[in-house]
């Protein structure tokens, strides 16, 4: 099978053989899409002015990465322990 028309019948639509989806429907409510996840970095995006304001941008990026590897190590010792924060 080449890469190009699908031989299924999917309405005419041209599609990639393959594990590709039959059809690419964007969003029809304009292009947005939220998930579980948007009302979380919609906080931490409003959130980020005042600290961006007060302190230097490289101990921003330590702090993040500092916040970062200490939650690979938080989570998993959360869950082993029963707590299991997810």
């Amino acid at each position: 099978m080449s890469l190009g028309a699908s031989s299924r019948s999917n309405g005419g639509k041209r599609a990639l053989a393959g594990p590709f989806p039959l059809s690419y429907e964007p969003s029809r409510s304009g292009g947005s899409e939220f998930s579980r996840s948007s009302p979380g970095a919609s906080t931490s995006s409003l959130a980020a002015g005042p600290p961006a304001k007060r302190f230097q941008q490289r101990t921003l990026i330590l702090s993040g990465f500092v916040t970062n590897i200490a939650g690979v190590f938080v989570l998993p010792a959360t869950r082993y322990a029963g707590i299991g924060m997810l």
